[in-house]
């Protein structure tokens, strides 16, 4: 079985009250996913997330391009398209064919019976959207929890920088698709430094990957929900290096603090320069 991953291509879908977007967060868990399956044999192809109709913007006719492409070089057995919701809770999206809609309820049941979000629950969503009736494949789009909600953004957030989700998601996918599945460990060998310098590092690569794509003109970046600030890419990695210090130091231990650190530790230089503007 062959599979491709694509991914939200939505970087102005914000994550309320985190410096990230629905895009970089989206493209983290394809990666992230894509990888474990690689790792186990898995037939896994994954979109390199970028704007591959040349249209100057990202777009999702950049996912369709690329996966007809692929599809023509080799069969594409199935497309899981990732994306979080900006207007509900956690959703399945399929096409139009029997075999879209077979693989989109099992998906649905077993995301119900091992769900990566407790409370919530995975509903289908009728609406078709080009990933789906565009592609020349089965396939099915996930709506992974919600951002527009503070609770929810930074929990997306922490799950994603960290790999729980995407653990998640492999063991639950896998099971549902017959794939080969995840060696499942009780040891726990986790060093707490070690898992804080990953947050860092992993914080960083978002950080540095949304910047980039705003080149060295001012930003908005905000720190929980009631409080935002302009700066420019530099100023933020210059915050990037200290929010190491931090972790050295180990005065930062969960992903939400490394955010809030990271980002205070740039404010007083950019209040200086552009003054404290109004809260959203």
């Amino acid at each position: 079985m062959r599979i491709a991953l694509i991914h939200s291509m939505q970087p102005h879908n914000r994550y309320t009250g985190q410096p990230t977007n629905e895009m970089v967060q989206m493209r983290s868990v394809a990666r992230q996913l894509g990888k474990r399956w690689r790792d186990r044999g898995i037939d896994v192809i994954v979109h390199p997330g970028t704007d591959i109709t040349r249209s100057g913007s990202y777009s999702h006719a950049d996912n369709v391009a690329w996966v007809n492409a692929e599809h023509r070089r080799r069969k594409v057995d199935l497309l899981i398209s990732l994306h979080s919701n900006a207007a509900g809770d956690s959703m399945v999206l399929w096409g139009t064919s029997k075999v879209s809609a077979r693989y989109g309820q099992t998906i649905m049941d077993a995301l119900n019976g091992d769900n990566p979000f407790p409370g919530d629950r995975w509903t289908y969503y009728p609406r078709k959207v080009s990933e789906l009736t565009q592609t020349r494949m089965p396939a099915v789009l996930l709506e992974l929890s919600r951002h527009d909600r503070p609770r929810e953004a930074a929990h997306l957030v922490r799950v994603i920088a960290t790999g729980q989700l995407a653990a998640h998601l492999d063991r639950v996918l896998s099971r549902a698709l017959n794939l080969p599945l995840p060696v499942i460990t009780t040891e726990t060998t986790s060093d707490p430094e070690e898992d804080i310098m990953a947050t860092i590092d992993e914080l960083r690569t978002v950080l540095r990957e949304e910047l980039d794509a705003y080149g060295r003109a001012p930003i908005t970046v905000s720190a929980g929900t009631d409080r935002e600030w302009t700066t420019t890419r530099d100023q933020a990695l210059a915050a990037a290096a200290e929010m190491e210090k931090l972790a050295v130091a180990g005065e930062v231990i969960r992903l939400d603090d490394a955010m809030a650190e990271l980002l205070n530790a740039q404010r007083e230089d950019a209040v200086e320069e552009v003054g404290e503007v109004d809260p959203r």
